[in-house]
């Protein structure tokens, strides 16, 4: 009976474990990313109808020690920066990271694009945790008339 036990038991495991792989956006080497700017998300809530949003791509370096290259894509509607970056921080408006780098020579009113690196595994990690945001500064609102959280989109 035991031995019956067993010749069932054995291939029923293996086929259980086999069906336990680890998945997730810390194993692809490339995401797409997300964010939506909007004076709500900002510090101080700005009374503007101006608006934005990022489209982004991460490809993961090929060197687990290090970061990886973000490319950006990033759209604004009545709105005249004055400093643009991208920071860490939670998807609350009161929470204002340490920025990672600063995109004012690549943007425009009319937005931007371009290519930064991360430096290494911690911005790698914030940001697949969804730990990352745009900030738009203008004059009246040095504080972030926009902010974005940088999300990882659905299709990922």
């Amino acid at each position: 009976m035991k031995q019956i036990l067993l010749l069932f038991l054995i291939p029923l495991t293996l086929i259980v474990f086999s069906g336990c792989r680890e998945k997730g956006p810390h194993l692809t080497d490339t995401l797409t990313y997300r964010a939506e700017l909007t004076p709500n998300g900002a510090p101080v809530a700005a009374r503007t109808n101006a608006s934005g949003v990022a489209a982004l791509e991460y490809t993961r370096s090929a060197d687990q020690g290090s970061g990886g290259r973000l490319s950006f894509n990033l759209s604004l509607k009545g709105i005249d920066p004055v400093r643009v970056v991208i920071a860490y921080g939670d998807p609350h408006p009161w929470d204002i990271g340490p920025e990672i780098v600063d995109l004012t020579s690549q943007v425009s009113a009319a937005g931007g694009t371009g290519t930064i690196t991360l430096a290494g595994p911690l911005e790698h990690g914030k940001l697949i945790n969804n730990y990352c945001y745009f900030r738009i500064d203008t004059e009246e609102y040095p504080y972030g008339e926009l902010r974005g959280q940088i999300q990882l989109a659905k299709d990922n």
